[in-house]
C-alpha cells in the first residue's frame, strides 16, 4: 500500500477532468455482437 498526498491544487486538476460526458460507448452495449474484437484472456476466465 503507498501513501499518497496531494495538494488542493492537483485535486482541483483531476476534479476539473470531469466534463459529465462519456468518453466512449455504453458498457452495457459491447456483446460479442456489437464488439467483434475477441480477447481469448477474457474468454478464458468466463468460460473456465
Amino acid at each position: 500500500m503507498f501513501r499518497v498526498a496531494l495538494s488542493d491544487e492537483e485535486l482541483a486538476r483531476i476534479d476539473a477532468l470531469e466534463t459529465g460526458e462519456r468518453g466512449g460507448p455504453d458498457p452495457d452495449a459491447i456483446t460479442l455482437e456489437t464488439f467483434t474484437r475477441e480477447i481469448p484472456e477474457a474468454w478464458e476466465r468466463h468460460t473456465g
